[in-house]
């Protein structure tokens, strides 16, 4: 469904259901991807700013020293 899909069906809903909506998708959210996209946080500050910042999701896989891991991976073999 696109975000313009969304919108319009929703305008179709009262205040009462667009809650109740909204809980139950907070609720079938894992804790694990509420956390990481700062799910909590965006509802906690959505009144103050029309359209809260995305977080950036730290890269764990990036490599920033290669000369460093090819060292370390020498030093295990």
């Amino acid at each position: 469904m696109k975000v313009d899909d969304l919108r319009a069906i929703l305008a179709k809903y009262d205040l009462d259901t667009t809650r109740k909506l909204v809980v139950e998708l907070y609720k079938l959210t894992p804790k694990r991807q509420r956390v990481e996209a700062g799910l909590d946080e965006l509802i906690t500050d959505f009144a103050s700013t029309d359209r809260p910042a995305r977080k950036q999701r730290a890269n764990a896989d990036l490599i920033s020293d290669f000369p460093t891991l090819t060292s370390q991976a020498e030093t295990f073999i």
